[in-house]
């Protein structure tokens, strides 16, 4: 979720930042590159905490223990970025344990779509930042799972539009003639176990839709029930609950909320 190499690209900016120009090479001029510098220190300070938690490793202190009534979350590993939030299940589930009555195991599966795996899991859960593809197999077995009773929960991490391209893209590859659509705000699923109508959003989303206050979550649906749920704005930053400035997504009690009520309907329907 943030750059860890800038580079100047070739141009050069610290003479601009020194206060005087040359003829030779390739420069910004001395406004230019006095901007770029100030907002590149005010990016590295923003992203700041995010890598310092980002570089300590959260244990699924349950993970070699036998599986028994229990949730456990699996995961789908994609040809993308498929794990930018990786502190991202541990908190949600912590605050499962805390929060509901619901029995989840501290452990998380990783599972292929080209693995018969995946199908013994009644809810699979997605996410990623930028591009990805799935195959034409992985399509059709994607495809075959949500007609057994599967439920897909895919969340747009940092709320990056790559990946939400691609994620519109590939899922319409899935479902045919199905399609996403906006969840309805009386669907089941804004009721159980928190009653949800309205929402808060992190300082970035608010600043560019400040209107913007119900929670927006689109789904597609098998026999009347919903078999793919995805949020275009990001639920899994917010489960981490760390400060990241750039953050497209739900503040992050929203966020915990939301993960919650959509766990909840996705097992029990």
């Amino acid at each position: 979720c943030r750059a860890a190499v800038i580079y100047g690209g070739g141009y050069d900016l610290s003479c601009g930042w020194d206060g005087h120009c040359h003829d030779a090479g390739k420069r910004y001029s001395i406004d230019s590159a006095k901007k770029i510098g100030a907002n590149i220190i005010t990016y590295c300070l923003a992203t700041y905490e995010l890598g310092r938690f980002l570089a300590t490793e959260k244990i699924y202190h349950q993970k070699g223990d036998a599986t028994r009534d229990q949730l456990v979350i699996a995961q789908v590993v994609h040809n993308g970025d498929w794990d930018p939030t990786p502190h991202a299940l541990p908190n949600l589930m912590k605050y499962i344990a805390g929060h509901t009555t619901l029995s989840v195991q501290f452990k998380r599966e990783l599972v292929s779509l080209d693995d018969d795996k995946a199908f013994g899991h009644p809810v699979l859960y997605m996410s990623g930042l930028r591009d990805f593809k799935f195959s034409q197999a992985q399509v059709e077995r994607l495809r075959t799972y949500l007609a057994s009773g599967g439920v897909l929960i895919a969340d747009c991490a940092a709320g990056n539009k790559a990946f939400d391209v691609a994620f519109r893209r590939e899922i319409k590859r899935v479902l045919g003639e199905g399609e996403l659509k906006p969840i309805a705000p009386d669907s089941a699923l804004f009721k159980s176990p928190f009653a949800i109508t309205t929402v808060d959003y992190s300082e970035a989303l608010k600043a560019a839709q400040p209107s913007l206050n119900v929670p927006l979550l689109l789904g597609a649906s098998v026999d009347n029930n919903l078999a793919v749920i995805y949020s275009p704005y990001s639920l899994a930053n917010g489960w981490e609950q760390i400060p990241y400035a750039y953050n497209l997504g739900y503040s992050d009690d929203d966020a915990l909320r939301l993960g919650v009520n959509i766990l909840a309907y996705a097992i029990t329907h």
